[in-house]
């Protein structure tokens, strides 16, 4: 369904016309020890007369799913590490309460000292250029395995992708805290994709935060600047993007069997991908919305904060009145890269207009037909309907 004017006559009806993605059989293989336990790995059957079918990169389909959470203990370790990393937002605030601690009672001058230590790394612009990424941290699995488990992430990879190329990895639906970014993590990325370098762009006021700004640098994550991004696919690095950008926190409604993205009138990203010449690949994100509470607002109360603020209004909650998610599941699927041909564009080219709005296009069907396919696999999207707006 689109209801954008502008698109609708172009691909309206084909959303509900064309055929789902094809449903591979099958089989559960050994888990890599490049991931935690807990996890099952699935892989498409390539061959029925072959017995020894092991390896992970002889087939496109694979599957990667995290078990839930199993006996008090393990369930009480994972609540309390995702409880932990989903509050990264307020990590500056310890901080902050030191700091006026030291200077309440006396040693005003560690205070200062410990903000002079401080300043050359908070000021180094690294969001700007490659950021600071951590790796060991962000594979760590005993770490990261149980948050994943927490909501028994399961990521989806439906074709093979070249470590040579570089790609623009669009996700939709944004959601409300961009939850689906833990799939980059616990060496799940490097299971699915091995060799392929990438970041993940942020909004900018996570950078300037102390202890999220740390976080979001070793977890992989830049600055969502125009400019970051061309440098960055420049140097050979592929992006993970959310193209909805903070519209799409204010379109999840977890109250609503409908799911609105907002891509219609978002092309910069494909612009950017051939202007430098990557693949656009288009992913999922199913699930995620239903983590979390929303309050609705009346229209007169939404306009009056909106003209007082100038920010939409938005109150949401999870368990025990936290940010800590509802338990649930959560499904990522990565999609087959958009056909184009590459070869006839020079880096640094500017695309057509004619070319980016047929890639975007292509994009936002092949989105529509991902999310209609995984949401049958899905038991809280199973009756959804998708707009794209």
């Amino acid at each position: 369904v689109l209801s954008d004017p502008s698109t609708a006559h172009a691909l309206g009806d084909q959303f509900s016309s064309e055929p789902l993605l094809p449903t591979p059989e099958l089989i559960t293989i050994p888990t890599p020890a490049t991931l935690p336990s807990g996890f099952t790995v699935r892989k498409a059957i390539t061959d029925h007369s072959s017995t020894e079918q092991t390896q992970i990169d002889d087939t496109d389909h694979l599957e990667v799913e995290g078990s839930e959470l199993k006996g008090f203990w393990e369930r009480l370790w994972g609540t309390m590490l995702a409880c932990i990393v989903v509050h990264y937002i307020y990590w500056s605030l310890p901080l902050y309460a030191l700091l006026g601690y030291l200077v309440y009672i006396g040693y005003w001058y560690v205070s200062v000292l410990l903000v002079l230590c401080y300043l050359p790394s908070f000021l180094s612009g690294a969001q700007l250029k490659r950021g600071r990424p951590w790796d060991a941290l962000r594979r760590c699995r005993w770490f990261w395995g149980p948050v994943l488990r927490y909501n028994s992430l399961r990521v989806v990879r439906t074709h093979r992708l070249d470590p040579e190329c570089r790609y623009v990895f669009a996700l939709a639906p944004h959601n409300i805290l961009v939850l689906s970014r833990v799939a980059c993590y616990a060496g799940l990325f490097e299971t699915l994709f091995p060799g392929i370098r990438f970041r993940v762009l942020g909004a900018t006021p996570m950078f300037y935060a102390p202890g999220c700004r740390e976080l979001c640098l070793w977890l992989s994550a830049v600055d969502a600047r125009r400019s970051v991004a061309e440098r960055l696919l420049s140097e050979g690095f592929s992006l993970q993007i959310y193209p909805e950008g903070t519209r799409g926190i204010f379109l999840t409604d977890p109250d609503s069997s409908t799911t609105r993205l907002y891509l219609s009138r978002r092309k910069g990203f494909i612009r950017l991908a051939l202007r430098q010449r990557a693949q656009v690949v288009p992913c999922v994100v199913l699930g995620e919305k239903y983590v979390y509470r929303r309050a609705h607002f009346s229209e007169s109360v939404k306009r009056f904060f909106y003209e007082k603020f100038s920010m939409p209004m938005l109150l949401f909650w999870g368990r025990f009145g936290t940010l800590l998610p509802l338990p649930g599941h959560m499904t990522v699927v990565y999609g087959k890269p958009i056909e184009v041909d590459l070869d006839s564009l020079a880096p640094g080219e500017e695309p057509s207009d004619e070319l980016v709005h047929r890639v975007h296009v292509e994009y936002m069907r092949e989105t529509a037909r991902l999310y209609r396919t995984y949401q049958k696999q899905h038991p809280s999207t199973y009756d959804e309907t998708l707009v794209i707006e």
